[in-house]
């Protein structure tokens, strides 16, 4: 709860950093403790903290988010959830360098956009990686500023 209300409620527009980082604090500890229990209270932990970490964008911390990332990509198709999906595909947009791996993820988020069953603001946030352009490589945010 406390990272949804530090994002604006029609965008991933970034209100307040300070209560994000105490989020990603909180799944830290939530996905320690949920990840011996598995299934989707696993999964649902691990998806807040690659997200938020994904928003904050701290490089030093890349490859454990890809490596659990990749973890959730799994899941996603695995059992049909887009927003595992997406989360995949933000963090791979953010930290990966692999060329085919970001392909890969664009193409990910062209299909949940596609998706009919998805909520507008999922679809929009589908079609917001979707366009990522590798030169603006800039998916975190800052303050004030959010996808469209």
């Amino acid at each position: 709860m406390i990272g949804e209300i530090s994002l604006s409620r029609d965008s991933v527009e970034l209100l307040d950093r300070d209560s994000l980082e105490d989020a990603i604090r909180n799944s830290e500890r939530g996905y320690e403790l949920l990840q011996k229990v598995g299934g989707p209270a696993e999964y649902m932990a691990l998806n807040n903290l690659v997200y938020y970490q994904s928003l904050i964008g701290d490089q030093s911390r890349g490859d454990f988010i890809l490596e659990k990332a990749r973890m959730l990509r799994k899941a996603g198709q695995e059992h049909d959830a887009p927003h595992l999906l997406l989360t995949y595909c933000k963090a791979v947009l953010s930290f990966s360098e692999d060329q085919e791996e970001i392909k890969q993820a664009r193409k990910i988020a062209q299909a949940v956009a596609a998706n009919a069953l998805i909520s507008n603001r999922k679809r929009n946030e589908a079609r917001y990686l979707a366009s990522f352009d590798e030169k603006s490589k800039a998916l975190q945010l800052q303050p004030g500023e959010g996808a469209s």
